[in-house]
C-alpha cells in the first residue's frame, strides 16, 4: 500500500491552540547574531574595566609611587624634590595643577601626551560601563570572566622579557617620538624607573583577575539562587 505523505509540523505561535483547546505560551523570539553581539560587548566592556580600575588606583595614587620609590633607591637622589614631583604628577594627572618648574621641556612634552592617553582611557571606560548595562546576561557572565581572565593572564608572557618589550614594543606602537627616553636630568628617571612599570602590571594582573573571579563568584551565586528557587516556590 502507498504510503501516506506525512504532515509537516510548524512551529505553533502565539495565541494558537494545541488540539486539546489549551493556549499555546509565546516563544520567545531569540536573534542569534544579536545575542552573540550582546555577550562580545559584555565581554570586551568587562575586560577593559578589568584593566582600566587596577590601573587607575596606581596612576592616580601617590602611594603607588612612593611605595616604588621605597623599593628603588634613585629616589633618595632627589630627597624632598621626589616627595613634591610625586604629589604634583599625580595632581597634574587628575587636572588639578600643572607640571612645577623642575621638570624638564621634554617631559612636560611627554607627561602632556601621558594624560591624554589617560584621559582616553577614561572615557572608554565610560563607555564599558554603557556596554555592561546593554550587554548584560546572567549567562554571559560565566563565559565573560573566564574569557578575561585567560586574556589577563597571558600577560605573564610579557614579564620575563619585560625590559625588550618596554622599550621596543609598547613605546614604538604608542608614541610616534623619543620624548619618553629618560636620563639623568629628568625628574622621570628618579621616581618612574621602569621597574615601576613592570610592578605595576603584575598589580594590574592580580587586580585584573580578582575583579573577574569576583564576577564568577556572582556567577555562581546567581545559579545556586536559581537552583533554589522551584523548591522555595514548591513549599
Amino acid at each position: 500500500m502507498p504510503r501516506k505523505p506525512r504532515r509537516r509540523l510548524r512551529p505553533q505561535r502565539s495565541g494558537e491552540q494545541t488540539p486539546n483547546g489549551a493556549p499555546t505560551a509565546a516563544l520567545p523570539v531569540a536573534s542569534v547574531p544579536g545575542q552573540k553581539l550582546r555577550a562580545s560587548v559584555f565581554t570586551v566592556s568587562l575586560l577593559l574595566l578589568s584593566v582600566y580600575l587596577p590601573l587607575t588606583g596606581m596612576v592616580y595614587s601617590e602611594s603607588w609611587y612612593r611605595l616604588n620609590c621605597k623599593w628603588s633607591e634613585r629616589c633618595l637622589v632627589l630627597g624632598q624634590l621626589a616627595e613634591r614631583s610625586i604629589d604634583n604628577l599625580t595632581d597634574y594627572f587628575l587636572h588639578i595643577e600643572v607640571l612645577h618648574d623642575r621638570w624638564s621641556e621634554k617631559e612636560r612634552l611627554h607627561l602632556a601626551e601621558v594624560r591624554g592617553i589617560y584621559d582616553v582611557l577614561a572615557g572608554a571606560a565610560l563607555l564599558a560601563v554603557l556596554g555592561l548595562v546593554f550587554g548584560y546576561r546572567a549567562v554571559n557572565l560565566r563565559r565573560a570572566a573566564l574569557v578575561n581572565i585567560a586574556v589577563i593572564l597571558s600577560l605573564l608572557l610579557l614579564l620575563p622579557a619585560f625590559g625588550y618589550f618596554w622599550r621596543h614594543v609598547f613605546h614604538e606602537l604608542v608614541f610616534s617620538n623619543e620624548l619618553w627616553r629618560t636620563d639623568r636630568n629628568d625628574i622621570t628617571w628618579y621616581i618612574t624607573p621602569r621597574v615601576m612599570f613592570r610592578n605595576a602590571t603584575v598589580a594590574l594582573i592580580i587586580g585584573g583577575v580578582a575583579i573577574n573571579l569576583a564576577v564568577l563568584a556572582v556567577d555562581a551565586w546567581l545559579r545556586r539562587r536559581n537552583r533554589l528557587r522551584p523548591q522555595i516556590t514548591k513549599r
